[in-house]
């Protein structure tokens, strides 16, 4: 069986996913009362942008997610995490990952990395070999 995981700091983090919320992306009004008429949804807030947290009876959540990536409203969603055993923390992942490299790692290797898994480069934040990408 396969196990949903992040790394962070070093350390592995086994996840779960969250049964009640995940995050949808709304461009528009239209599309927000499209998304918000959905059954199940209990409530959808902005918090960042055009980025919803949508809460939802976690009986209607994958069929709320399928009617979102639907041909009719073709949005965006995903699913919202937590750490196995800690449901305090969630985690809302996205298409953008934050990657630091070893001082010295080849600029060579690191356009290696972005082209074998189909990487953009966004943006790299000081000179300690972190950087932004989008997947």
């Amino acid at each position: 069986m396969s196990q949903d995981y992040l790394w962070r700091g070093g350390q592995k983090i086994i996840l779960q996913k969250e049964p009640e919320f995940f995050t949808t992306i709304i461009p528009d009004s239209h599309t927000y009362q499209e998304v918000a008429s959905i059954e199940g949804i209990k409530d959808l807030q902005q918090v960042h942008n055009q980025i919803y947290k949508v809460q939802i009876d976690e009986s209607q959540r994958d069929e709320a997610m399928s009617q979102i990536r639907s041909q009719s409203v073709r949005g965006i969603c995903h699913h919202a995490y937590f750490p196995l055993n800690d449901r305090t923390t969630r985690y809302y992942l996205t298409e953008e990952i934050i990657v630091r490299f070893d001082p010295g790692t080849p600029v060579r290797r690191i356009e290696q990395l972005l082209e074998t898994h189909s990487l953009t480069f966004v943006q790299q934040f000081g000179h300690d070999h972190t950087y932004l990408f989008r997947l």
